[in-house]
């Protein structure tokens, strides 16, 4: 987990990551990822910085099969 969490930590633009879910199937991985994105960037950036991490993960780690991003805008209130 904490190398999911430290690839997606490594792409542009990603805020946080908030939740991380993987599970073993055989020998491949699935799961997902919530990230944080800036709240003020358009729906297609915060779709491309989502298919970049999911194209860094399968690039990453071998085994992972099928995986969902999660976005969700960044509150640095919170």
């Amino acid at each position: 987990m904490e190398r999911v969490r430290s690839i997606v930590r490594s792409v542009p633009k990603v805020r946080d990551v908030t939740e991380i879910k993987l599970r073993r199937s055989g020998p491949f991985l699935s799961g997902r990822v919530r990230i944080s994105v800036d709240q003020d960037m358009s729906v297609l950036e915060a779709s491309k910085i989502g298919n970049e991490v999911e194209a860094t993960l399968s690039k990453e780690i071998g085994a992972l099969r099928e995986f969902v991003v999660l976005l969700a805008p960044f509150d640095a209130r919170v």
